[in-house]
């Protein structure tokens, strides 16, 4: 299978990080998984709680927890011989070039591809800190093209203006594909207690997906390049959104917190790539 072919994934992050997660997502019919996020060296990440819920919000401070980039090749070594034809995402983060280098030519032993996260938004010194260094991003850039020969690709921060987004697609032009968008940080959930341990994190689920349409809509006027929809997908229609607003492919995340099982969610979303929108809002001409 070709990257162009797969059509649908998990999202990394959310049940990416184990043997039998990504085992389970294979099941339900994924075209392809992406592994959790790794690093260099292995990470604890926050201390519990991690995810908080309210209705369509849904805030989490994870803190990038993985047992690093060696353990992640290891359990995709495994997931390929038991599963040859699923296609392989190895997720991985670093702002240096030498730990680059070697986490490159490491996992494209095992996988199909690599998707550079450059947008985790509450991880200090990676995901976007990165994605908003646009020197830094197009020098990590340069390292992926140069040790592998597998197609790679960015997962994308929310950038709020056009500018942003534009010299984020200019400094990786080798780039094969893009994912827009991770969760939108820094976002707080406050009851009585913090709704997360680390106070802020990421904004993710139906709350963000008008920002993530928005963003892949921005980023097709940019380039030709496949792009993965992601953000807040969690039925047909929202898939349907994204498709028509240009991106080629989905990835599938917090959605799942809706369904009771993972097979049910992807057989909904895929029925979006067959599916006709209706005006489902409201418009209003102005406000009085």
């Amino acid at each position: 299978m070709e990257l162009k072919e797969v059509k649908i994934t998990n999202a990394s992050g959310i049940y990416s990080s184990s043997f039998h997660s990504l085992e389970s997502w294979i099941k339900s019919g994924v075209d392809g998984i992406v592994l959790k996020t790794s690093t260099y060296r292995p990470r604890e990440g926050y201390v519990s709680p991690n995810v908080a819920i309210d209705g369509e919000k849904v805030v989490q401070a994870m803190g990038l927890p993985n047992p690093g980039f060696k353990k992640m090749g290891k359990i995709a070594e495994i997931i390929k011989e038991k599963n040859p034809d699923v296609f392989v995402i190895a997720s991985l983060t670093s702002g240096d070039k030498t730990e680059l280098t070697e986490m490159v030519k490491y996992l494209e032993k095992y996988t199909d591809a690599l998707e550079y996260n450059i947008s985790c938004p509450h991880a200090k010194g990676l995901g976007s800190a990165i994605g908003y260094d646009f020197e830094l991003l197009e020098d990590m850039c340069e390292t992926i093209f140069d040790n592998t020969d597998k197609p790679f690709g960015l997962k994308m921060p929310y950038y709020p203006t056009d500018e942003l987004l534009r010299k984020c697609v200019e400094s990786s032009e080798k780039a094969d594909f893009y994912t827009n968008i991770n969760s939108v940080g820094k976002a707080m959930m406050m009851g009585k207690d913090f709704g997360v341990s680390n106070k802020l994190g990421g904004l993710s689920g139906p709350a963000i997906k008008p920002l993530a349409i928005g963003q892949v809509y921005r980023t097709r006027k940019l380039t030709n390049k496949q792009i993965f929809g992601c953000g807040g997908i969690r039925d047909r229609k929202d898939v349907a959104e994204f498709l028509k607003a240009g991106a080629d492919s989905i990835q599938l995340g917090s959605g799942i917190l809706y369904y009771q099982s993972r097979s049910n969610f992807v057989k909904e979303a895929r029925i979006g790539f067959n599916y006709k929108l209706k005006n489902y809002f409201e418009n209003i001409g102005k406000w009085e």
